[in-house]
């Protein structure tokens, strides 16, 4: 994990948002994800890893 997944997974887990958390950190919406994505190892399971952010 780099700084900019962390970043991004603090900012997702705040604002319990990708959109708000995306404006938040001046990012799009799909670049937000894709770090997110990466932080899970590319498994693309956001939504069964972490129920409360869909």
């Amino acid at each position: 994990m780099n700084t900019i997944q962390l970043e991004c997974f603090v900012a997702v887990a705040e604002h319990l948002n990708f959109s708000k958390a995306s404006l938040a950190l001046k990012l799009t919406q799909p670049a937000v994800s894709h770090q997110i994505q990466a932080v899970l190892g590319g498994s693309g399971r956001v939504q069964k890893d972490f129920p409360f952010f869909s």
